[in-house]
């Protein structure tokens, strides 16, 4: 992407935004977008460091969802929290945005919501070792 689709690439992502939050007028909290345009347009890494509840987790799946839509493959977003990685599997699917979630616990092992295997994913850092 060049600095010429910068705009598109903020409308794509305020749309998922809003979608995910099911708020009209949702807007991006500062650094947001700019952490999303440094994943997407720039293939770069991203840590987001903030407050809990600031949005963090939106940053990460906003930008698979855009890469995902330019015809990348599957995003893996790693937490270290399940009862967040359930929450976000339920709001995806409840957005109907495809994801699945995998932790190391036996009783949960893995949550998936509707849609194909390349989808946005999350895992404990433990389900990965």
């Amino acid at each position: 992407m060049t600095e010429s689709s910068t705009p598109r690439l903020r409308e794509d992502a305020l749309t998922i935004l809003r979608t995910l939050t099911a708020n009209p007028a949702a807007e991006f909290h500062p650094g947001q977008f700019e952490a999303v345009e440094a994943l997407v347009a720039h293939h770069r890494r991203a840590l987001v460091v903030q407050r809990t509840g600031w949005g963090k987790s939106a940053v990460y799946f906003i930008a698979a969802l855009l890469q995902r839509r330019a015809g990348f493959g599957p995003a893996l977003i790693v937490s270290p929290l399940l009862a967040l990685m359930r929450d976000q599997v339920a709001a995806a699917s409840s957005r109907t945005t495809p994801s699945m979630s995998s932790s190391s616990l036996p009783s949960a092992s893995s949550t998936r919501a509707s849609g194909p295997s390349n989808s946005p994913a999350s895992w404990t850092p433990r389900a990965c070792s």
